[in-house]
């Protein structure tokens, strides 16, 4: 299975699975350079930045592998997991839990966070903690940077927007929860954009924070659904899919009025991206769609035969990205229809 998200630095494509296995492999050709097994699942994406490549392992393990030929740099373990019940009192944290975080490299430190509650600013060049914080639930979130301060999302409803040197907390800002989901916990990982910063919840709601503050300047609710997705945010738009919703939605990032809705498949924990004047998102039906940005028509699809988590990559007018029926696709553009492993 692979579920993490493939990304594409200098012609190679990277990717996890959950074998343990971790690939690199020509992005044209799909032939194989190098793999390196690891200690566990690899459901995190990889960040790629001065010949070495970040991931995270379901053993709360980051490591840090040299791109030339898949070798150990370092490997840092961090903590157990913390407990999480996805549903209140129903006793399923593994049901849906499904990715970790995914490091954010910038400068000479990578930012992380963990399944025991912290966020970690760690050397590049040896994997030591410059400094942790810590929160009271897992931080699946992938963190994000305006370059001043690290932002990232926590399963017990926490924003933290941390100081980039000290890690020290500038604000925190906690979802308004539900009921059934009482601490509106965050999988989404922050888009942070003209000075907001945009996640969803599990409150089914999307958020608009004003980044030096803290401030709720809008939130939306998703058609009563989770928002895992990841917000893709430009020209003026915001776009997010939703679990139970089954669609993608388009709101204006500066005053959250709903756009357009697009009702699609099945239920979505993939993040949308962006290409030129399309947004493309997987949902566990299978399928990839794109719609067009302006109005959320439909233009093309790609099918597949399992569930797709995994978020896709757009390079050179090449569509990657990961199935659960344990391969990496590539397509070009339009409607395609692909029988599966």
């Amino acid at each position: 299975m692979v579920v993490a998200s493939p990304i594409v630095a200098d012609g190679v494509l990277y990717a996890g699975a959950k074998n343990g296995k971790f690939y690199a492999l020509d992005a044209r050709s799909g032939a194989l350079k190098w793999t390196f097994t690891a200690d566990a699942p690899i459901t995190s994406s990889a960040a790629i930045a001065d010949g070495i490549c970040y991931f995270t392992t379901n053993a709360n393990t980051v490591y840090a592998l040299k791109t030339s030929d898949g070798s150990l740099a370092w490997k840092k373990v961090t903590g157990p997991d913390l407990p999480f019940d996805a549903m209140a009192g129903f006793h399923m944290s593994q049901d849906w839990d499904y990715w970790t975080s995914s490091p954010l490299a910038l400068g000479n430190r990578i930012y992380v966070g963990s399944g025991d509650g912290k966020v970690y600013a760690l050397d590049t060049k040896s994997g030591d903690v410059v400094w942790s914080y810590a929160t009271t639930g897992r931080v699946r979130s992938s963190p994000a940077s305006d370059g001043h301060t690290i932002f990232a999302g926590s399963f017990d409803g926490e924003m933290v927007a941390l100081d980039v040197h000290s890690g020290k907390p500038r604000w925190t800002f906690h979802t308004l929860g539900t009921p059934v989901f009482p601490a509106g916990s965050i999988q989404s990982s922050p888009a942070v954009k003209d000075g907001l910063v945009f996640f969803g919840a599990r409150d089914f709601n999307l958020y608009a924070l004003d980044a030096g503050t803290g401030r709720d300047v809008w939130h939306q609710s998703v058609k009563n659904s989770w928002v895992p997705s990841t917000p893709a945010v430009a020209d003026g738009r915001i776009y997010v899919g939703s679990a139970d919703g089954r669609a993608l939605f388009a709101f204006e990032s500066k005053t959250g009025k709903q756009l357009w809705t697009t009702p699609l498949d099945n239920l979505i924990f993939s993040s949308p991206v962006i290409a030129g004047d399309g947004v493309y998102i997987a949902t566990l039906g299978g399928t990839v769609f794109g719609v067009k940005a302006a109005s959320g028509q439909v233009f093309s699809y790609t099918l597949t035969q399992d569930r797709v988590l995994s978020t896709p990559w757009i390079e050179n007018a090449i569509l990657y990205f990961g199935d659960n029926d344990g391969f990496i696709y590539a397509f070009g553009s339009g409607p395609k229809k692909f029988p599966g492993g």
